[in-house]
């Protein structure tokens, strides 16, 4: 079956074009830097791959999805117009990233502490790396219960740890089903460094 709806673009005002532009940039941006900072923030979630996963498929085929049914509010250029699979690759990462970050922060409200006690540390490693040392890795082992766990932490409180501490460790328990560990001082470090800093 041939769409025989027409997009005129000629009777497009400037203004329409402009908002419309600028909202579909600001709304990819948005959904990768939501993105990005929600998946630095699951880490410490026991099933993070599968959270990102799930939110992540969910935004993008509610991206495409959307992005579909709106070609014809969506497409303000001659661009869009004979490549509107860019527009639809704009609105899915937006998607994913307001996905994954609502998708964090329902389920870190519907959250309830189910165990906090003190746990060796085991190790600790850090690494530095990549163009201009933007890559970090920060990581903690820990004896949960007899069994190693990794955990991530913020490179002040890694650098506050020793091996052999014991470090207080709180596991929350979800009703979406993503339970997760918290690092209870690690917070307390950051504004202590800051206040330092000042």
């Amino acid at each position: 079956m041939t769409d025989k709806k027409k997009i005129n673009l000629k009777s497009i005002s400037t203004f329409r074009k402009i908002v419309t532009v600028t909202f579909l940039m600001t709304f990819a941006f948005w959904g990768m830097f939501s993105a990005a900072t929600t998946i630095a923030k699951v880490n410490n979630y026991i099933h993070p791959y599968y959270f990102v996963f799930l939110f992540g498929t969910v935004g993008l085929v509610v991206g495409i999805m959307t992005s579909i049914k709106l070609k014809y509010i969506l497409t303000v250029t001659k661009t869009q117009y004979y490549f509107y699979g860019g527009t639809t690759l704009i609105t899915s990462v937006g998607f994913l990233g307001t996905f994954l970050y609502f998708g964090h922060y329902l389920n870190q409200n519907k959250s309830t502490v189910e165990k906090c006690d003190n746990y060796q540390l085991l190790d600790k490693y850090y690494y530095e790396g990549g163009r201009n040392k933007g890559i970090t890795q920060v990581d903690l082992y820990v004896d949960l219960n007899g069994k190693t766990e990794k955990l991530k932490c913020n490179k002040p409180y890694f650098d506050k740890v020793e091996v052999g501490d014991s470090i207080n460790i709180c596991k929350f328990s979800s009703i979406i089903g993503f339970d997760y560990y918290k690092l209870t001082n690690q917070q307390d470090i950051i504004f202590k460094t800051f206040k330092r800093i000042k």
